[in-house]
């Protein structure tokens, strides 16, 4: 008869235990880089938003005066 070794279902399932936490962070890790990258296209958009309302400001006000 066969004897189950209790030490290594504990070693297969630390094992499986530690491999689905570098799962999880490496998934938090990535949603972490895509927030980032989406941070920074809305502040370039914010940054680049004023001077495009002034430029067609302007150009309504000058195709007023026209």
């Amino acid at each position: 008869m066969r004897r189950r070794d209790p030490a290594k279902r504990v070693i297969w399932a630390a094992g499986l235990l530690i491999a689905s936490m570098l799962v999880w962070s490496s998934s938090l890790f990535l949603r972490g880089m895509l927030a980032n990258r989406d941070l920074g296209t809305v502040q370039s958009q914010m940054i680049l938003a004023p001077p495009v309302s002034a430029c067609l400001d302007n150009q309504k006000k000058a195709a007023e005066i026209k």
